[in-house]
């Protein structure tokens, strides 16, 4: 029983130093590489140190480039709005109108920004490069589980203009 009890605290004291370890490096990106929109010289930056912290801690790390149409989710935002304008300003003269445009809108709204469904999915915008960073650490000895950590080095785009209403 003494054994299994040091075992877990040694666990407790060693996920405690990732978990330290990783906040640690997530403050470091922020604070040496401030905003990294995909596909930014900013990311790739920040991609090239993490590519070089791994290369301490694994047997490989590398790069896995790929070409994907980066802003095109959230650059539709101002189309859906002008749709929205165009409904609340329709709407006194071409009720039906408004109605089926409104429809239209939100079928979008809801299918594309909420639930991530690819509908129109190269528009606005043209496919920009991006990649990923991926580190290998070899096991020793018997090989029991694969663990796999995933996560983004990019920093999702900001609407700033709420900031100037206040907090």
């Amino acid at each position: 029983m003494g054994a299994a009890v040091g075992l877990r605290a040694k666990c407790i004291l060693d996920c405690a130093k990732i978990y330290n370890y990783m906040i640690e490096l997530i403050t470091e990106i922020i604070q040496k590489f401030g905003p990294r929109p995909a596909g930014s010289e900013a990311e790739k930056k920040a991609q090239l140190f993490l590519q070089a912290k791994c290369k301490e801690l694994t047997d490989k790390a590398e790069f896995l480039p790929f070409d994907e149409y980066l802003n095109a989710r959230f650059g539709k935002l101002k189309y859906y709005v002008a749709i929205y304008i165009a409904v609340l300003l329709l709407y006194p003269e071409l009720p039906v109108v408004s109605l089926v445009l409104s429809l239209i809108n939100a079928f979008f709204i809801v299918f594309d920004l909420m639930m991530y469904r690819d509908i129109l999915t190269n528009f606005p915008g043209k496919k920009e490069t991006s990649c990923n960073v991926e580190a290998v650490l070899e096991p020793q000895g018997e090989v029991k589980s694969t663990l796999i950590l995933s996560g983004h080095i990019d920093s999702t785009r900001e609407y700033t203009w709420w900031y100037k209403f206040g907090e």
